[in-house]
Order: C-alpha cells, then structure tokens, then sequence
C-alpha cells in the first residue's frame, strides 16, 4: 500500500532525479515528525462537515485544518526521541487518535450519503451522530486493521519517506543536485533539517504533503468500508430507532403551553445562585454575595470523595433548574412536596439508555446515576443567608432579611423549594422565565457556551419583557463575564472564534433568531491588543418569535398613537414578507433604517408609521 503512493509526489525533478533522490535520502537521519495539538472543545456542525466531504473529497480537511488539524509540526530525530520515548510516543498516539476520528467522521458520511433520504434528518440530529462517532471509533480498533499497532508502523515509516523526498525535491531545485552530492552526510543533514524546520509549518507546503496522506486514508477508508459495509450500515440504524424510542419517551411537552420550553424562577435571588453554583472550586464551601440590592451569602457541604471538576458546576445548573421548572408545573401550593425520578432528570438532560444484549434497553449507566445523586447531594446541602434584598407586596420597598435552605428533601427525589423562595412564588413578586431545553441538552463540556448563554438570555429577555427592550446592545466582555469565560489573551481569535460559532450554533438550534455586532469593525483584529476592542464590541442577540408571543402580554402599556384600523393589512403584509424572506426582526430594521424594536410594534399593528415611513415599508414590500 505504502510505495504506491509516492508517485502522488512525483515532480519534473523526481522523475528526472529520482534515483539520484533516493540515494540522498539513505544518507539522510532518521527522525519523527512530531504534531501538537491544541484542545479542541467546540461542537461538531455536522452539515458544514458533511458539505465539504461531499464537495472536496478529502479526509483530512474536513475541519477546514491543514494536515491532521491544526497544529504544530516539531522534528524530533531519533536520537533525542529515545531520550523521551515515552512523552512523544504519547504524542504520537495523539495524533493517532485525531486521524482515526475524522476516518471515523468520513465513514459515518459515506454511510450517510448512500442514504439519501435519511440524510438531512440525520445530519441534523446531532446527538446520534455525536454517539454514532463514538461507535465507528470503537468499530474501527476493534474490528479492523486501525487497531494494529502494525499498521500505524507502517504508516510511520511511509509518512517519514515521503516527508523526506518532499523536502528533497526543493531542497535539489534550491541548492543543485550536484552540489548536494559533494556534501558530507553531516553537512547534508544539517541543510536537510534546515529546510524541514522552514517548511515544516508553511501552509503551501503542508497542503501538498495533506494531499498526499490524504490519499493514503482514502484508501484505508475503502477497505474498511469493504469490510463493514453490512454491520456500519446495522449499527447507524440501530442508533436511529434508539434515538426516535428515547424522543417518544422524552416527551415534556405538557410541562409548559410553550412548545420545548420550560418555566423556571427568575428572581435576582435564583440567578445569583446559579452564578454561584458556575463558579464552584474545589476546597471552597462559602461564597458572598451581592447583585443589585440583593446582599447575601451561600453555604454547601460538599459529598465525600466528590471533586469539583470542569462539568459538576454546570451539572449542578442543569439539575437545579429541572427541580424547579417539575416543581412550578407539579406543585398545587406553595409548601407542597413533590416526586421527580432520577430517569426524568436524565431524560430532561438528553441522555439516552445504553443498550443490552440482543437489542435490548440496558438502561443508564451507573456513573451517569452516581453523577446526579451527587449533584442532589450537593443541592439539598446548600444553605442561603440574605442580608438585604427588597419586596415589592404593595409597590412598597421594604429590607427583607430571611435563611434557609435552598431545597427541602423528604427523601432522595422527594422535595420542594426551600423557604427563602416562598415570597417569590406568589403575588407581584412571582417572576418566571421560559428556559429552552436546549439548556439541558447541550453537553455539558463541549457545548459549555451554548448551555450558559441559554441561561443569560433567558434570564435578560424576562427582565426586558416589561419595556420590551430586547434589542439592547450587549458588550462582548458582560457576555462572556455572564457565562464564566475569559479572553484567551495568547490568542483572542480562538475566544472569539468560539463565542460566535455559539452564537450560531442558538441560531441554528432556534434558541435566537440572529445576532450581529453594532460597532464592531473586522480591520481592527490586527495588531497587538485587538482583543480589548473587541471585548468592549456590542452584539444584538434578537429573541425567537415564541419568546416574543409568550411575553407580550408583559410589555407595559406605552403612550403611542393607537393604531388605525387600516394599518392592519400593512402589518400583517410587512410580518408575512419578512417571515418569507427569512429575515430577522433586527436585519429588516437594518435593511429598513428603523429600530429593531418599532418594526416589531409596525408588525404587530401597536404603532402609526409616519407617511414617510408608510412609503418606505410599501416599497421594501414590492422589492
């Protein structure tokens, strides 16, 4: 397999000098090229994956990265390698691993794409595919060649020669090949390495070898192909009917009258604490606080031989949160007790039951059972003191000081809220928030940006429903701030990189209905502290049509002109031609030199448009 494919190298000068070539490389040292890769947490956009699949062919770009991905490529000789084995046989596993996922990646789309009215349902359905790449990764080592320690042997030893004859080709063309015949090996090594550590990281350089390798993992694509054809094709659809069972099961829609939704609190008090929980470091018990004129302090115990890791914090959102949303629609009274059971919290979550044997449910894992009694654990131990906070019972403000705990249990999934809550669950003080599923669904460390802007918004766009200001710009730095992220100042491209591809991601998912910046301009992230500008950019995040239907019976009556009879046809025409066209409330306001905010009363007829503005509408409607 491996000899074949050099002749994809194959220049005027190696056919010319080809065995002049060869004879250079047995002088050459022997060495490894190491690749360093960065940790890549962002979330599959399986479509864009599959697009370039079908339109470019390749393997290994799939990512839109230059060989393997994006990374640095070091040359290490095996010299200094046996000095190290261990560390950079690690590294070399690394890479391994990368390669293997997108062969996986590049299977499941073969498979895919021979089913091609199940494609787009599939490509969309991002949770089987996320558990269809595990699969096909396990498929692959078990069951096939990938898993030979030979195999990648081999690889290494091909990857290493065409390396070498590569860099040989230019170095003939720069230096001579005369020239190069007269050195001594020592010399010739060190003008070798020379321009391998020129060109090691050159992008033209790198997509003429990632061409090459790229054949090479088409090949390996094939044959496994030919010999899993049958049970890839099996497993994909098992995955399948497995997901539509888990969905039909998962049904909460009788939790709330909006559709994917579900109503948590939204007092000041419940969005702190949620900030709070974000923030838990292992070893630390207490934590103060103050937001507003809310002034107070939070106190837990944390379960035994139970570590803060990245995940538990946003765990321990997601479970609060489903507690509450099952308590508001359960509960007929303010100090009732209720049940919810361990399977609707991880249903609520999105967790789908493993398999048994002959096709049969195997039910949760134990671990994904052990990690939700500890967050319960961790719940029913926190106890919330207030300083100060205000009630608003008669339009009148008056301290409040209360203690308690912040959920009662009767036993393990038997509860209520805590008595702290008790003056927000009733009268003027009773303020609720619809909270996207997608809060729940999102992984909790890939899609940790998704899951908490979730969150901030829903908790914003319930503050704003009042005055129906949901169009107010929002800094970068109080976004990222809101979900626990700093600026990577290294590099800020990668902050921003993963804000906006989450963005897209609320976008894609329904969660918003677009975003764009206000004052953001794209020649300014050049230079050394392009970041700080960028953290002071403002975005419009527009909320989708549901949050806009529910609230509107929220919005405070305004002094406008009350509307005329005859604007209702131009409201309904104007709604019906943005809706078409597939625009956004705040990209027809663009497009129409108006607020995003006054083209949503227009559509909704709760406004007079000026003559000026009446033209201009019946205008943008004919275009």
């Amino acid at each position: 397999m491996s000899k074949n494919h050099l002749s994809l190298s194959i220049s005027p000068t190696f056919e010319k000098f080809g065995p002049e070539l060869a004879k250079l490389r047995a002088r050459i040292d022997p060495f490894y090229a190491l690749f360093m890769f960065e940790q890549d947490a962002q979330p599959y956009d399986y479509v864009k994956l599959f697009d370039t699949y079908q339109s470019l062919g390749t393997i290994l770009k799939l990512d839109e990265e230059k060989i393997f991905h994006t990374s640095k490529i070091f040359i290490v000789k095996a010299c200094s390698y046996k000095e190290n084995e261990a560390l950079f046989f690690q590294l070399r596993v690394r890479a391994r691993e990368r390669v293997i996922e997108k062969l996986a990646k590049s299977i499941i789309f073969y498979v895919v794409e021979q089913q091609q009215k199940l494609n787009v349902a599939m490509l969309q359905d991002r949770h089987l595919l996320d558990d269809s790449l595990d699969i096909t990764k396990k498929v692959l080592k078990k069951w096939t060649f990938i898993g030979e320690e030979e195999t990648w042997n081999t690889f290494t030893t091909w990857y290493n020669d065409m390396l070498t004859m590569a860099i040989l080709e230019d170095v003939v063309v720069e230096e001579g090949l005369n020239s190069l015949k007269k050195l001594s090996d020592e010399a010739l090594n060190e003008l070798f390495f020379a321009y391998m550590n020129d060109v090691s990281n050159n992008a033209l350089f790198i997509d003429k070898v990632s061409l090459i390798v790229d054949q090479y993992i088409k090949d390996w694509q094939e044959n496994i192909i030919r010999i899993l054809k049958k049970d890839l094709q099996v497993y994909i659809e098992l995955e399948k009917s497995v997901t539509q069972t888990m969905q039909k099961e998962r049904d909460f829609s009788k939790l709330t009258t909006v559709p994917n939704y579900m109503y948590v609190m939204n007092n000041t008090l419940y969005q702190v604490i949620r900030e709070i929980l974000y923030q838990l470091k292992d070893g630390q018990t207490s934590y103060a606080f103050q937001k507003g004129k809310t002034k107070g302090s939070l106190s837990f115990v944390l379960p035994e031989n139970v570590l803060v890791d990245a995940t538990l914090p946003i765990l321990a959102v997601d479970v609060l949160d489903i507690l509450c949303g099952f308590y508001l629609h359960n509960s007929k009274q303010l100090d009732e007790t209720i049940t919810v059971r361990l399977a609707d919290i991880l249903m609520m979550r999105d967790i789908k039951q493993k398999l048994g044997g002959e096709g049969r449910r195997g039910g949760y894992e134990a671990k994904q059972k052990q990690q939700i009694e500890e967050v319960l654990q961790l719940l029913a131990s926190i106890h919330v003191e207030i300083e100060r906070t205000m009630s608003y019972h008669t339009n009148q403000l008056a301290p409040l000081k209360t203690a308690g705990p912040l959920l009662v249990f009767e036993q393990p999934y038997r509860y209520k809220l805590g008595p702290i809550f008790a003056h927000y669950l009733s009268g003027t003080q009773r303020q609720l928030a619809l909270l996207p599923f997608h809060a729940f669904n999102y992984h909790l460390y890939r899609f940790r940006y998704e899951k908490q802007l979730c969150r901030y918004l829903s908790w914003r766009w319930r503050t704003q429903a009042s005055q129906a200001n949901y169009w107010q710009p929002n800094k970068v730095a109080t976004l990222l701030e809101a979900i626990g992220e700093t600026l990577n100042r290294r590099s800020p491209t990668r902050t921003r990189e993963r804000f906006e591809k989450a963005l897209d991601q609320l976008t894609t998912d329904g969660v918003i209905a677009g975003w764009h910046y206000t004052n953001w301009q794209e020649e300014a992230a050049v230079g050394k502290g392009w970041g700080n500008y960028w953290l002071n950019a403002s975005v419009i995040i527009e909320p989708p049509q549901a949050i806009l239907d529910t609230y509107r019976s929220l919005e405070k009556q305004r002094n406008v002109l009350p509307a005329k009879k005859d604007n209702t046809a131009l409201a309904q025409q104007l709604a019906e031609f943005r809706k078409k066209r597939q625009l956004t409330l705040a990209q027809a306001a663009e497009m129409l030199h108006l607020s995003a905010a006054y083209v949503s009363q227009l559509e909704r007829n709760l406004v007079n448009p000026s003559l000026k503005v009446r033209k201009r509408l019946e205008r943008w409607i004919l275009s």
